[in-house]
């Protein structure tokens, strides 16, 4: 029993090899109850197992029960490279998404969700202002808190690419 950030399997075992029946919802088992096995998977939330094994003559052993409970923490924020300023030229964004994540996100500070663009790589960061805001996605479907920067970017002119050529 106990909390876990991670999907977990329970194993039922009777020393005498009896048969063990069980629920997962905190009620009392009986012999209608599920038959054990083999190890039962427990997904996000909070789970009961009760359980007793029944020997070959009939007999009950005591109830025994044990809670499970399995959260899920939500997903760093991504971050988003270069910080908020003011860049001139070509500049490109990069959105840090974490392993086994999916990073979505704006170009006008909106709030990204799962229909906004699929982060696959660095793009050019637009002329002008721009509110880029991002989140990421885990494995389990749970959205992080969302990141966000502000740019404004001026093309280089002419002149000054002459200068730095120089």
């Amino acid at each position: 029993a106990g909390q876990y950030s991670f999907y977990i399997h329970v194993e039922l075992t009777s020393e005498t090899g009896d048969t063990i029946y069980y629920t997962l919802d905190g009620s009392t088992p009986d012999e209608t109850s599920y038959q054990y096995e083999e190890p039962i998977g427990l997904s996000e939330g909070t789970t009961v197992v009760r359980a007793f094994a029944m020997d070959q003559n009939g007999n009950n052993s005591d109830i025994v029960s044990e809670v499970y409970e399995i959260e899920f923490g939500a997903p760093d924020r991504p971050t988003i490279i270069p910080e908020s300023g003011e860049y001139v030229g070509e500049n490109y964004v990069r959105i840090l998404v974490p392993e086994e994540c999916v990073g979505y996100y704006t170009l006008d500070g909106s709030f990204p969700t799962e229909s906004s663009a699929i982060y696959t790589g660095e793009f050019l960061m637009p002329t002008g202002t721009t509110q880029v805001s991002a989140i990421v996605k885990d494995e389990h479907g749970i959205m992080s808190e969302v990141s966000f920067v502000t740019y404004t970017c001026t093309e280089q002119d002419a002149n000054e690419i002459q200068e730095s050529i120089e």
